[in-house]
C-alpha cells in the first residue's frame, strides 16, 4: 500500500502544483461532456479531483484546485454565465462547494497524517527491538549496523542512510553499512579521510558536530564529491558523530535524502537515536572483541596472570586459587578461612551455576573432553556474588586415562554480564515510558494467565487510553505529549501495586494487568486511578501545566475459557463505551 504522505517527499512542490492542474481541466473538460447546461450540477465534477489533490498532494495544490474549480463553476456553469460579479448570481453554490471540499480536503489530510504518524511509531519500535534484539544475542557487527540503517530508511522511502567506522588510526572512515545506496558511490566514500571540509561525514568524525548540509551541489563541504552525489541522486546529506561513553568518535550515521532537504526536528531525533544504537552495538563488540584478545593471549594458566589462576584436583574435589584470583573475588590470601573456601567451591558457588559446573566436569572425567569452559557466579568476601569465565586444560591423567589435574584461568566478566542484562531489559521495556513494550506485555499477560487458570485465582484487564492525546500533540508539540506520556506511566506505576503490569500497546493506548483482583476490587483500582490521573499536573516549560484525562475499559475473569485475547478485546470495547459516554470515566464491560 502506498504511502502517499511520503510521496509528498519525493515530488518536488512544482510537480504537484502542475498533477493538480491537470485535474483540474480533466474535471473541466468532464463538466462540459456530463452536464454542459445544469446550473444545480455546476460542481458536479470538481469534487472528486479537488479531494484527491488534498489527498495525494498536499494541502496547497488541493487548496489551488478547490480555487480553480470555484472560478470555473461560477463563470461556466451558474447564470448569468461568463460573469462572476452580479447581483443577478447565486454564490450559494460556491460557498457550498468551497467550504465542503476544503473541510473535507483538510480532515482527509489530517487523518491520513496522523495514520502515517502512528503507522511509523509502531514500525520503528518494531526496529528497534529488533536491533537490541541484535545486540543482546551478539550477532555480528555488520549485521547489527545494517539493521540500523534499514531502521533508518524505513521511516522515508526518499531517503538513503550509512553508517561508517573510523579506523584503528582514527584518521580514516571505512563504509560498514550501507545497503541501499549505489555500490559505486560506497566505494567513492570507502576509506574516506577525515577533515574539516571533507564532506558531511569527515567533517562529523572531525570535529564531533553534526553536520547538515541541505543542498549538496551547492555546498563548499562537497566541492569535491558533488558529480559523483549527483550521479548516485543524492540531494542532501546530514551526518552525526557516533560517540561512545567516554565521549570519544567511532564513527558516523549519515542519512541522504533524493532532493534538496532540510531535516524536521524528527529527522534529527532519528540520527541522533541511530547513533546511540550504533554506539551501544560499536562498543559492545569492541569489548567482545578485547575479550576475545585477552583470552587468546592468556589462554592456559601460565599465560593468564593477568587473571586469576587456579587448579584443580579431581580426585579430592579441590580448587587451589592464586592471590589474584582471591583478589577479584575481594578474599585474603593470608586468612586460612579464605583459602579454605575454594576446597568447597560447591558451597560458594551461585546455585544456577552449580549444575553446570558439575556436568562440565563429568564430561572431562568421561573423557569426552580436554578442554573446559564455562561461566559462572562465584560468592565474594562482601556477600555479593561476581560472574567468572573460567577456561582451563586437564594437564594429567592416569595410566587409565583418567584426569588427575586441571588448570586455568578466571576473568571477571561481571560487568559484561550486567551490560548483556540491561540489553535484554531494554529490548523488554517501551523506550519513551519504562513500562513494558507490547509484545513483553503479552508474554507477561499470557503466563499470568497461565497461573490464574492453574490456581483459579481472579485476574483484571484495564485497556486505557489518554482522551484527546491528539489535541495535546497539535497544541503542544510532540515533546509535550512524549512527557504526558512519561508522567501518566510513572503516576500508574506509583499508584497501583508492584506485582500489577503495565504495558504501551500503541501510541497513547496502555493496558494494565491486576493479578488476584476479581471485578469489583478492579472497578475501585480504576476509579481511583482515574482521579488520581484527572489531578496530575504536566509542567511545561513555558506556560501553564497541562492537565488530562483517561478513560479507562474494565474485564475480568470469569471462567477458565477466558484466554488474554478475549479479555483484551472485552476491555477495549469498554473503553470505548467509556470514551462513547463522554471520556474521563470508567466502564466495566459486561459479561
Amino acid at each position: 500500500m502506498l504511502n502517499f504522505e511520503e510521496m509528498h517527499t519525493r515530488l518536488p512542490a512544482y510537480y504537484r502544483y502542475l498533477i493538480a492542474i491537470v485535474l483540474f481541466l480533466i474535471a473541466f473538460f468532464l463538466r462540459f461532456i456530463i452536464a454542459p447546461a445544469q446550473e444545480n450540477l455546476a460542481y458536479i465534477t470538481f469534487y472528486l479531483p479537488t479531494l484527491i489533490s488534498f489527498y495525494l498532494l498536499g494541502t496547497g495544490p488541493g487548496a489551488l484546485v478547490a480555487i480553480l474549480s470555484g472560478i470555473a463553476g461560477e463563470y461556466y456553469f451558474v447564470k448569468p454565465f461568463e460573469v462572476l460579479f452580479s447581483a443577478q448570481k447565486s454564490y450559494l453554490p460556491l460557498v457550498f462547494f468551497s467550504l465542503t471540499s476544503c473541510l473535507i480536503g483538510l480532515i482527509i489530510t489530517r487523518l491520513s497524517h496522523y495514520s502515517d504518524e502512528l503507522k511509523h511509531a509502531e514500525v520503528r519500535e518494531k526496529f528497534r527491538s529488533h536491533v537490541l534484539e541484535l545486540i543482546t544475542k551478539g550477532a555480528p557487527l555488520p549485521n547489527i549496523l545494517r539493521a540500523i540503517v534499514l531502521w533508518v530508511e524505513q521511516e522515508n522511502p526518499a531517503i538513503r542512510g550509512s553508517i561508517m567506522l573510523l579506523d584503528s588510526e582514527g584518521k580514516r572512515l571505512l563504509a560498514t553499512a550501507a545497503p541501499n545506496l549505489p555500490r559505486f558511490y560506497v566505494a567513492a566514500m570507502n576509506n574516506l579521510s577525515i577533515g574539516e571540509g571533507v564532506g558531511s561525514c569527515g567533517t562529523a568524525a572531525f570535529t564531533g558536530n553534526r553536520v547538515i548540509v541541505e543542498d549538496i551541489q551547492n555546498h563548499p563541504y562537497w566541492r569535491y564529491f558533488r558529480e559523483i552525489a549527483g550521479q548516485a541522486r543524492l540531494g542532501s546529506c546530514w551526518s552525526e558523530p557516533i560517540r561512545s561513553t567516554q565521549g570519544k568518535v567511532l564513527g558516523t550515521v549519515a542519512i541522504y535524502h533524493q532532493n534538496t532537504y532540510r531535516p524536521t526536528e524528527a529527522n534529527i531525533m532519528l540520527i541522533e537515536q541511530a547513533a546511540y544504537l550504533a554506539s551501544i552495538a560499536i562498543e559492545k563488540n569492541h569489548s567482545e572483541l578485547a575479550l576475545k584478545k585477552n583470552e587468546e593471549r592468556w589462554r592456559f594458566a601460565l599465560e593468564g596472570a593477568g587473571d586469576g589462576v587456579w587448579e584443580y584436583d579431581f580426585q579430592t574435589g579441590k580448587t587451589e586459587a592464586s592471590p589474584r584470583l582471591m583478589e577479584i573475588l575481594g578474599l585474603d590470601a593470608s586468612l586460612t578461612s579464605d583459602v579454605e573456601r575454594f576446597h568447597h567451591w560447591v558451597t560458594y558457588t551461585h546455585p544456577d551455576s552449580v549444575t553446570n559446573t558439575m556436568m562440565a566436569i563429568q564430561a572431562m572425567k568421561d573423557n569426552k573432553t580436554d578442554r573446559y569452559q564455562i561461566e559462572q557466579q562465584k560468592l565474594c568476601g562482601d556477600g555479593s556474588y561476581k560472574w567468572l569465565l573460567n577456561r582451563g586444560m586437564v594437564i594429567s591423567r592416569n595410566d587409565e586415562g583418567k584426569p588427575l589435574r586441571m588448570i586455568g584461568t578466571s576473568t571477571d566478566i561481571t560487568e559484561r554480564k550486567q551490560l548483556e542484562e540491561e540489553f535484554k531489559r531494554q529490548a523488554r521495556i517501551d523506550f519513551l515510558t519504562g513500562v513494558s513494550n507490547r509484545r513483553y506485555f503479552m508474554e507477561q499477560a499470557e503466563q499470568e494467565i497461565q497461573r490464574t487458570n492453574r490456581y483459579d485465582t481472579p485476574l483484571s484487564f484495564f485497556m486505557l487510553d489518554i482522551d484527546l492525546f491528539k489535541q495535546v500533540n497539535d497544541t503542544y508539540g510532540h515533546k509535550s505529549g512524549d512527557t504526558v506520556l512519561k508522567r501518566m506511566a510513572k503516576v500508574c506505576r506509583e499508584t497501583l501495586r508492584e506485582i500489577d503490569i503495565i504495558g504501551r500497546v500503541g501510541g497513547e493506548e496502555f493496558a494494565i494487568l491486576l493479578p488476584e483482583t476479581d471485578k469489583a476490587e478492579a472497578a475501585e483500582v480504576a476509579e481511583r486511578l482515574r482521579a488520581v490521573l484527572a489531578n496530575e499536573k504536566v509542567p511545561m516549560e513555558v506556560g501553564i501545566p497541562i492537565q488530562f484525562t483517561v478513560s479507562i475499559g474494565v474485564a475480568s475473569r470469569i471462567s477458565k475459557q477466558d484466554n488474554i485475547d478475549m479479555l483484551l478485546n472485552l476491555a477495549d470495547e469498554a473503553l470505548y463505551q467509556a470514551k462513547k459516554y463522554g471520556r474521563n470515566r470508567v466502564y466495566i464491560a459486561m459479561q
